[in-house]
């Protein structure tokens, strides 16, 4: 399989919501201190609105034959 790594989208947030489902009690305890079912409006802004300067994310997404995105997994 191949990967890319690319800067984060406001369209990646369906990513993030199907990403925390995927999570395991403890995973999910582990990041995040305590059990989280769901990124609220604000956060999910936060998350996948970066200006690159001062706030920074990159997401890594599994590619599929033809090179498209299939799944987000980082």
């Amino acid at each position: 399989r191949w990967l890319v790594t690319r800067p984060i989208r406001p369209e990646d947030g369906v990513w993030l919501v199907r990403g925390l489902r995927r999570l395991s009690r403890q995973g999910n305890a582990y990041r995040f201190l305590h059990q989280r079912k769901r990124f609220t409006e604000n956060e999910l802004h936060y998350l996948t609105h970066c200006d690159f300067r001062d706030h920074l994310a990159l997401v890594m997404a599994v590619l599929g034959p033809d090179g498209t995105e299939v799944d987000g997994i980082g």
